[in-house]
């Protein structure tokens, strides 16, 4: 299988990853995932990346309603759709995070 890279910041990155860690919530080795009524198998998700790495051919609707439960960790919806987005990239993918060069 090739390996996919995402480009993406070191902050953004790391802000995600930190998010997910403490609410608790990762979506390795899942096959899929169900984002509003619909299920993406890995290999939609990785065609849909392939056409779009910020994952914007996946309608924002879909993103709104895949819930996240913590009651000790408050997101704002952009910020659970961004955390959605990475976990799907980075956990069921698969893709390498390639970091801005930093100015």
């Amino acid at each position: 299988m090739q390996e996919l890279f995402n480009e993406t910041s070191k902050e953004y990155y790391e802000k995600y990853s930190n998010l997910a860690k403490k609410i608790g919530i990762s979506y390795k080795n899942l096959d899929g995932v169900y984002l509003g009524t619909k299920f993406y198998t890995k290999e939609r998700l990785t065609e849909k990346f392939k056409k779009d790495p910020n994952l914007n051919n996946i309608p924002l609707k879909f993103w709104d309603e895949k819930y996240i439960i913590n009651c000790e960790v408050r997101i704002s919806l952009a910020e659970k759709v961004c955390l959605l987005k990475y976990l799907v990239v980075y956990d069921i993918i698969g893709a390498m995070p390639k970091f801005n060069p930093t100015n």
